[in-house]
Protein backbone atom coordinates (compact mmCIF):
# COMPACT_ATOMS: atom_id res chain seq x y z
CA UNK A 1 0.00 0.00 0.00
CA UNK A 2 1.26 3.49 -0.88
CA UNK A 3 1.79 5.85 2.05
CA UNK A 4 2.13 9.62 1.83
CA UNK A 5 3.13 12.38 4.24
CA UNK A 6 0.75 15.34 4.11
CA UNK A 7 -0.17 18.56 5.87
CA UNK A 8 -3.65 18.95 7.34
CA UNK A 9 -5.59 21.28 4.99
CA UNK A 10 -7.34 22.86 7.98
CA UNK A 11 -4.66 23.57 10.61
CA UNK A 12 -1.47 22.96 8.61
CA UNK A 13 -0.09 20.32 11.01
CA UNK A 14 2.39 17.80 9.57
CA UNK A 15 0.62 14.43 9.80
CA UNK A 16 2.15 10.96 10.14
CA UNK A 17 2.28 8.86 6.92
CA UNK A 18 -1.06 7.38 5.83
CA UNK A 19 -2.72 5.75 2.83
CA UNK A 20 -2.38 7.71 -0.41
CA UNK A 21 -6.16 7.75 -0.98
CA UNK A 22 -9.31 7.59 1.09
CA UNK A 23 -10.84 9.41 4.03
CA UNK A 24 -8.61 10.42 6.95
CA UNK A 25 -8.68 12.60 10.06
CA UNK A 26 -6.27 15.16 11.51
CA UNK A 27 -5.15 14.15 15.01
CA UNK A 28 -4.59 17.81 15.94
CA UNK A 29 -7.73 19.71 14.91
CA UNK A 30 -10.14 16.87 14.10
CA UNK A 31 -10.75 17.89 10.46
CA UNK A 32 -11.78 15.06 8.12
CA UNK A 33 -10.73 15.10 4.46
CA UNK A 34 -9.88 12.96 1.45
CA UNK A 35 -6.16 12.18 1.33
CA UNK A 36 -5.85 12.36 -2.45
CA UNK A 37 -7.15 15.94 -2.34
CA UNK A 38 -4.91 17.15 0.48
CA UNK A 39 -1.84 19.22 -0.12
CA UNK A 40 1.51 17.36 -0.03
CA UNK A 41 3.67 18.11 2.94
CA UNK A 42 5.78 21.21 2.58
CA UNK A 43 8.21 23.20 4.66
CA UNK A 44 6.44 25.98 6.54
CA UNK A 45 9.46 27.67 8.06
CA UNK A 46 10.67 31.12 7.01
CA UNK A 47 13.49 31.86 4.59
CA UNK A 48 17.08 30.98 5.39
CA UNK A 49 18.89 33.52 7.57
CA UNK A 50 20.66 36.25 5.65
CA UNK A 51 24.43 36.61 5.73
CA UNK A 52 24.04 39.53 8.12
CA UNK A 53 21.85 37.52 10.47
CA UNK A 54 24.30 34.61 10.43
CA UNK A 55 27.17 36.94 11.26
CA UNK A 56 25.21 38.38 14.16
CA UNK A 57 24.51 34.92 15.58
CA UNK A 58 28.18 33.91 15.26
CA UNK A 59 29.26 37.11 16.97
CA UNK A 60 26.85 36.52 19.85
CA UNK A 61 28.02 32.93 20.27
CA UNK A 62 31.64 34.08 20.36
CA UNK A 63 30.80 36.69 22.97
CA UNK A 64 29.05 34.11 25.11
CA UNK A 65 32.04 31.77 24.89
CA UNK A 66 34.33 34.57 26.07
CA UNK A 67 32.02 35.40 28.97
CA UNK A 68 31.80 31.73 29.90
CA UNK A 69 35.59 31.35 29.88
CA UNK A 70 35.98 34.31 32.19
CA UNK A 71 33.48 32.87 34.67
CA UNK A 72 30.95 35.64 34.24
CA UNK A 73 27.16 35.47 33.82
CA UNK A 74 25.54 36.68 30.62
CA UNK A 75 21.96 37.70 29.77
CA UNK A 76 21.31 37.58 26.04
CA UNK A 77 18.66 39.67 24.34
CA UNK A 78 18.44 39.62 20.54
CA UNK A 79 16.34 42.37 19.02
CA UNK A 80 15.44 42.16 15.32
CA UNK A 81 16.31 45.26 13.34
CA UNK A 82 15.96 46.58 9.83
CA UNK A 83 13.58 45.30 7.17
CA UNK A 84 12.70 41.63 6.99
CA UNK A 85 10.39 38.88 8.16
CA UNK A 86 10.34 40.19 11.76
CA UNK A 87 8.94 43.59 10.82
CA UNK A 88 5.26 44.13 11.58
CA UNK A 89 3.41 46.76 9.61
CA UNK A 90 -0.09 48.19 9.90
CA UNK A 91 -1.52 49.76 6.81
CA UNK A 92 -4.24 49.74 4.22
CA UNK A 93 -3.47 46.80 1.98
CA UNK A 94 -5.51 45.74 -1.06
CA UNK A 95 -5.65 42.01 -1.65
CA UNK A 96 -2.86 40.77 -3.94
CA UNK A 97 -4.35 38.70 -6.80
CA UNK A 98 -1.63 36.05 -6.46
CA UNK A 99 -1.82 35.72 -2.66
CA UNK A 100 -3.16 32.39 -1.40
CA UNK A 101 -4.96 33.36 1.76
CA UNK A 102 -6.68 31.11 4.31
CA UNK A 103 -9.29 32.45 6.68
CA UNK A 104 -7.87 31.12 9.95
CA UNK A 105 -10.39 30.92 12.79
CA UNK A 106 -8.06 29.11 15.22
CA UNK A 107 -7.49 32.44 16.97
CA UNK A 108 -11.23 33.11 17.27
CA UNK A 109 -14.30 33.82 15.18
CA UNK A 110 -14.48 37.15 13.31
CA UNK A 111 -15.70 40.24 15.16
CA UNK A 112 -18.32 42.49 13.56
CA UNK A 113 -17.42 46.20 13.82
CA UNK A 114 -18.09 49.48 12.04
CA UNK A 115 -15.34 51.26 10.12
CA UNK A 116 -16.00 54.61 8.50
CA UNK A 117 -19.62 54.29 9.56
CA UNK A 118 -20.04 51.09 7.51
CA UNK A 119 -20.35 47.45 8.66
CA UNK A 120 -17.04 45.60 8.69
CA UNK A 121 -15.32 42.70 10.44
CA UNK A 122 -11.93 41.85 11.91
CA UNK A 123 -10.31 38.42 12.00
CA UNK A 124 -7.17 36.36 11.55
CA UNK A 125 -5.80 35.16 8.22
CA UNK A 126 -2.94 32.96 7.11
CA UNK A 127 -0.94 33.61 3.96
CA UNK A 128 0.05 30.12 2.83
CA UNK A 129 3.42 29.90 1.11
CA UNK A 130 7.08 29.74 1.95
CA UNK A 131 6.63 31.84 5.10
CA UNK A 132 3.09 30.78 6.07
CA UNK A 133 2.59 34.07 7.89
CA UNK A 134 -0.31 35.12 10.15
CA UNK A 135 -2.11 38.47 9.93
CA UNK A 136 -4.99 40.27 11.64
CA UNK A 137 -7.11 42.02 9.03
CA UNK A 138 -10.23 44.15 8.61
CA UNK A 139 -12.70 43.78 5.74
CA UNK A 140 -15.74 45.72 4.61
CA UNK A 141 -18.89 43.62 5.04
CA UNK A 142 -20.60 44.95 1.92
CA UNK A 143 -18.03 43.61 -0.54
CA UNK A 144 -15.52 41.55 1.52
CA UNK A 145 -12.68 43.82 0.38
CA UNK A 146 -9.70 44.27 2.67
CA UNK A 147 -9.44 47.60 4.50
CA UNK A 148 -6.18 47.07 6.39
CA UNK A 149 -3.91 44.36 7.75
CA UNK A 150 -1.51 44.04 10.69
CA UNK A 151 1.48 41.77 10.27
CA UNK A 152 3.15 39.55 9.47
CA UNK A 153 2.86 38.22 13.03
CA UNK A 154 5.02 35.13 12.65
CA UNK A 155 4.48 31.81 10.91
CA UNK A 156 1.55 29.56 11.72
CA UNK A 157 3.77 27.08 13.55
CA UNK A 158 5.24 29.90 15.64
CA UNK A 159 2.11 31.81 16.52
CA UNK A 160 -1.06 29.80 16.00
CA UNK A 161 -1.70 29.59 19.76
CA UNK A 162 -0.61 33.09 20.75
CA UNK A 163 -1.80 35.28 17.85
CA UNK A 164 -5.09 36.50 19.30
CA UNK A 165 -7.21 39.60 18.73
CA UNK A 166 -10.16 41.54 20.09
CA UNK A 167 -12.02 44.74 19.18
CA UNK A 168 -13.30 47.27 21.71
CA UNK A 169 -14.50 50.81 20.97
CA UNK A 170 -12.13 52.28 18.38
CA UNK A 171 -9.24 49.92 19.10
CA UNK A 172 -8.15 46.43 18.08
CA UNK A 173 -5.85 44.50 20.42
CA UNK A 174 -3.41 42.03 18.82
CA UNK A 175 -0.96 39.64 20.48
CA UNK A 176 1.87 37.63 18.91
CA UNK A 177 4.35 34.84 19.64
CA UNK A 178 7.08 37.35 20.60
CA UNK A 179 5.01 38.38 23.66
CA UNK A 180 4.18 41.76 22.15
CA UNK A 181 0.73 43.26 22.64
CA UNK A 182 -0.33 45.88 20.11
CA UNK A 183 -3.06 48.51 20.18
CA UNK A 184 -4.28 49.27 16.66
CA UNK A 185 -6.61 52.00 15.46
CA UNK A 186 -9.82 50.38 14.22
CA UNK A 187 -10.38 52.92 11.45
CA UNK A 188 -6.93 52.86 9.85
CA UNK A 189 -5.15 49.74 11.09
CA UNK A 190 -2.25 51.91 12.24
CA UNK A 191 -0.39 50.81 15.37
CA UNK A 192 -1.02 53.17 18.29
CA UNK A 193 1.08 51.46 20.95
CA UNK A 194 3.14 48.27 21.42
CA UNK A 195 3.85 46.69 24.80
CA UNK A 196 6.30 43.90 25.61
CA UNK A 197 4.85 41.36 28.05
CA UNK A 198 6.62 38.86 30.30
CA UNK A 199 5.21 35.91 28.33
CA UNK A 200 2.93 35.00 25.45
CA UNK A 201 -0.82 35.62 25.63
CA UNK A 202 -3.01 32.51 25.82
CA UNK A 203 -6.38 34.24 26.31
CA UNK A 204 -7.78 37.62 25.38
CA UNK A 205 -11.30 38.71 26.39
CA UNK A 206 -12.88 41.81 24.87
CA UNK A 207 -16.28 42.97 26.06
CA UNK A 208 -18.62 45.22 24.11
CA UNK A 209 -19.49 48.53 25.70
CA UNK A 210 -16.24 48.96 27.61
CA UNK A 211 -12.74 50.24 27.03
CA UNK A 212 -10.98 47.32 28.71
CA UNK A 213 -9.67 43.96 27.58
CA UNK A 214 -8.63 41.17 29.93
CA UNK A 215 -5.30 39.58 28.95
CA UNK A 216 -4.01 36.28 30.37
CA UNK A 217 -0.45 35.06 29.79
CA UNK A 218 1.16 31.62 29.76
CA UNK A 219 3.11 32.53 32.93
CA UNK A 220 -0.29 32.98 34.72
CA UNK A 221 -0.02 36.76 34.90
CA UNK A 222 -3.28 38.54 34.08
CA UNK A 223 -4.17 42.18 33.46
CA UNK A 224 -6.99 44.48 32.51
CA UNK A 225 -5.83 46.65 29.62
CA UNK A 226 -7.23 50.13 29.06
CA UNK A 227 -7.31 50.30 25.26
CA UNK A 228 -7.12 54.10 25.19
CA UNK A 229 -4.25 54.74 27.61
CA UNK A 230 -2.41 51.42 27.34
CA UNK A 231 -2.41 51.12 31.14
CA UNK A 232 -2.33 47.52 32.38
CA UNK A 233 -3.61 46.64 35.85
CA UNK A 234 -3.19 43.20 37.36
CA UNK A 235 -6.64 41.67 37.79
CA UNK A 236 -8.28 38.25 38.21
CA UNK A 237 -10.53 36.83 35.50
CA UNK A 238 -13.71 38.94 35.21
CA UNK A 239 -17.02 37.11 35.50
CA UNK A 240 -17.83 37.95 31.87
CA UNK A 241 -14.71 36.23 30.56
CA UNK A 242 -14.84 32.46 29.76
CA UNK A 243 -12.15 30.23 31.21
CA UNK A 244 -10.32 29.67 27.92
CA UNK A 245 -10.29 30.60 24.24
CA UNK A 246 -11.89 27.25 23.43
CA UNK A 247 -14.69 27.81 25.92
CA UNK A 248 -15.25 31.32 24.56
CA UNK A 249 -15.70 29.88 21.08
CA UNK A 250 -18.08 27.21 22.33
CA UNK A 251 -20.20 29.71 24.24
CA UNK A 252 -20.35 32.03 21.23
CA UNK A 253 -21.93 29.22 19.21
CA UNK A 254 -24.15 27.74 21.94
CA UNK A 255 -25.85 30.99 22.94
CA UNK A 256 -27.07 31.59 26.47
CA UNK A 257 -27.59 27.99 27.62
CA UNK A 258 -30.49 25.55 27.41
CA UNK A 259 -31.74 26.47 30.90
CA UNK A 260 -33.27 29.63 29.38
CA UNK A 261 -35.54 27.58 27.10
CA UNK A 262 -39.15 26.77 27.96
CA UNK A 263 -40.30 23.16 28.19
CA UNK A 264 -41.12 21.92 24.71
CA UNK A 265 -43.14 18.72 24.50
CA UNK A 266 -41.42 15.81 22.69
CA UNK A 267 -38.37 17.89 21.83
CA UNK A 268 -34.81 18.12 23.12
CA UNK A 269 -33.40 21.65 23.20
CA UNK A 270 -29.82 21.91 21.93
CA UNK A 271 -29.18 25.65 21.87
CA UNK A 272 -30.84 28.94 22.87
CA UNK A 273 -30.29 32.41 21.40
CA UNK A 274 -31.73 35.66 22.74
CA UNK A 275 -31.80 39.28 21.65
CA UNK A 276 -33.40 42.34 23.28
CA UNK A 277 -36.98 41.14 22.84
CA UNK A 278 -37.20 37.46 21.94
CA UNK A 279 -35.67 34.09 22.52
CA UNK A 280 -35.34 31.26 19.99
CA UNK A 281 -34.53 27.68 20.93
CA UNK A 282 -33.02 25.21 18.47
CA UNK A 283 -34.40 21.75 19.21
CA UNK A 284 -34.84 18.30 17.65
CA UNK A 285 -37.71 15.87 17.90
CA UNK A 286 -37.25 13.46 20.78
CA UNK A 287 -37.88 10.61 20.92
CA UNK A 288 -37.75 9.89 17.22
CA UNK A 289 -35.79 11.07 14.19
CA UNK A 290 -33.94 14.24 15.26
CA UNK A 291 -35.57 16.67 12.84
CA UNK A 292 -34.42 20.22 13.66
CA UNK A 293 -36.96 22.83 14.78
CA UNK A 294 -36.87 26.47 15.85
CA UNK A 295 -39.06 27.54 18.78
CA UNK A 296 -39.74 31.21 19.56
CA UNK A 297 -40.59 32.18 23.12
CA UNK A 298 -41.20 35.22 25.32
CA UNK A 299 -38.18 36.12 27.45
CA UNK A 300 -40.28 37.37 30.38
CA UNK A 301 -42.65 34.48 30.96
CA UNK A 302 -41.30 31.65 28.80
CA UNK A 303 -44.50 31.44 26.73
CA UNK A 304 -44.00 29.58 23.45
CA UNK A 305 -44.97 31.92 20.59
CA UNK A 306 -44.30 29.75 17.54
CA UNK A 307 -42.69 26.50 16.38
CA UNK A 308 -41.32 25.84 12.92
CA UNK A 309 -39.40 23.02 11.23
CA UNK A 310 -36.04 24.55 10.33
CA UNK A 311 -35.30 22.92 6.91
CA UNK A 312 -37.25 23.63 3.74
CA UNK A 313 -36.12 20.38 2.10
CA UNK A 314 -37.62 16.91 2.54
CA UNK A 315 -36.95 16.18 6.24
CA UNK A 316 -35.99 12.60 5.33
CA UNK A 317 -32.92 14.00 3.58
CA UNK A 318 -31.75 16.22 6.46
CA UNK A 319 -28.39 15.22 7.93
CA UNK A 320 -28.26 14.84 11.69
CA UNK A 321 -25.56 16.59 13.67
CA UNK A 322 -24.81 20.04 14.98
CA UNK A 323 -24.73 23.10 12.69
CA UNK A 324 -24.04 26.73 13.64
CA UNK A 325 -26.72 29.36 14.28
CA UNK A 326 -27.07 32.90 15.63
CA UNK A 327 -29.63 35.59 16.43
CA UNK A 328 -29.34 39.35 15.89
CA UNK A 329 -31.46 42.18 14.55
CA UNK A 330 -34.63 40.15 15.14
CA UNK A 331 -33.46 37.36 12.79
CA UNK A 332 -32.45 33.79 13.51
CA UNK A 333 -29.88 32.57 10.98
CA UNK A 334 -29.08 28.86 11.06
CA UNK A 335 -27.39 26.22 8.91
CA UNK A 336 -28.45 22.64 8.25
CA UNK A 337 -27.21 19.76 6.11
CA UNK A 338 -29.27 18.16 3.35
CA UNK A 339 -28.53 14.98 1.44
CA UNK A 340 -24.98 13.68 1.33
CA UNK A 341 -22.98 16.90 0.98
CA UNK A 342 -25.20 19.97 0.64
CA UNK A 343 -25.50 22.76 3.20
CA UNK A 344 -28.30 25.32 3.54
CA UNK A 345 -28.42 28.64 5.36
CA UNK A 346 -31.86 29.84 6.42
CA UNK A 347 -33.34 32.80 8.30
CA UNK A 348 -36.52 33.18 10.38
CA UNK A 349 -38.17 36.24 11.86
CA UNK A 350 -37.64 35.89 15.61
CA UNK A 351 -40.90 37.63 16.47
CA UNK A 352 -43.35 35.77 14.20
CA UNK A 353 -41.43 32.68 13.07
CA UNK A 354 -41.97 33.46 9.38
CA UNK A 355 -39.24 32.35 7.02
CA UNK A 356 -37.27 35.21 5.51
CA UNK A 357 -35.02 33.28 3.15
CA UNK A 358 -33.29 29.96 2.52
CA UNK A 359 -30.22 29.47 0.30
CA UNK A 360 -28.23 26.39 -0.65
CA UNK A 361 -24.52 27.00 -0.16
CA UNK A 362 -22.16 26.59 -3.08
CA UNK A 363 -20.43 23.19 -3.04
CA UNK A 364 -16.73 23.20 -2.19
CA UNK A 365 -14.11 20.60 -2.98
CA UNK A 366 -12.24 18.47 -0.44
CA UNK A 367 -13.04 19.46 3.15
CA UNK A 368 -16.34 21.33 3.51
CA UNK A 369 -16.94 21.90 7.19
CA UNK A 370 -18.93 24.73 8.76
CA UNK A 371 -16.61 26.11 11.44
CA UNK A 372 -18.79 28.87 12.89
CA UNK A 373 -21.43 31.53 12.24
CA UNK A 374 -21.42 35.14 13.43
CA UNK A 375 -24.74 36.99 12.97
CA UNK A 376 -25.12 40.76 13.13
CA UNK A 377 -27.91 43.22 12.48
CA UNK A 378 -27.05 43.50 8.79
CA UNK A 379 -24.65 40.68 7.92
CA UNK A 380 -23.90 37.03 8.65
CA UNK A 381 -20.36 35.62 8.50
CA UNK A 382 -19.99 31.88 7.86
CA UNK A 383 -16.58 30.21 8.31
CA UNK A 384 -16.19 27.22 5.96
CA UNK A 385 -12.96 25.25 6.48
CA UNK A 386 -10.46 27.70 4.92
CA UNK A 387 -12.66 30.61 3.82
CA UNK A 388 -15.18 33.07 5.21
CA UNK A 389 -18.44 33.81 3.39
CA UNK A 390 -20.25 37.12 3.90
CA UNK A 391 -24.05 37.16 3.55
CA UNK A 392 -26.65 39.91 3.59
CA UNK A 393 -28.71 39.05 6.67
CA UNK A 394 -31.89 40.53 5.18
CA UNK A 395 -31.87 38.61 1.89
CA UNK A 396 -29.36 35.74 2.17
CA UNK A 397 -27.35 37.12 -0.76
CA UNK A 398 -23.71 36.07 -0.83
CA UNK A 399 -21.72 39.31 -0.91
CA UNK A 400 -18.17 38.01 -0.98
CA UNK A 401 -15.62 35.49 0.22
CA UNK A 402 -12.31 35.88 2.04
CA UNK A 403 -9.75 33.10 1.77
CA UNK A 404 -9.08 30.05 -0.36
CA UNK A 405 -12.23 27.98 -0.99
CA UNK A 406 -10.59 24.73 -2.03
CA UNK A 407 -7.43 22.74 -1.46
CA UNK A 408 -7.55 21.31 -4.98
Amino acid sequence: MDLVSIDCPKCGASLPPRLASGQTRCEYCGARFTTRRAQPASTTGGPSPSTGSTALVLAVVAALLLVGLSGGVAFLVIVGGGQGEDEVSSAAAPRAPSERLIWDDVGGLPVLVRIGGQPAFVGRTRAVGADDQLFVEAYGARDAERLWRVGPLGSYSEGYRSTLFGAVDDRVVVSDYRSILRLVDLETGEEVRAMTLTDRVDQLCAREGGARVWVHQVDERAHLLDVHTGEMTEAPRPEWCPRSQREARRLAQEGVGVDRAPGVRRMMVQRVHVDAERGVALAVEYPGTPIPHAVGFDLDNGEILWTRILPVVDVATVRTGDAPSGLAGGRLVAAYGAGRDAWHLTALDARAGTRLWDVELRPLFAVDKLEGLVVGDSHALLARTSSLEVYDAATGTLLGTVGTESYE
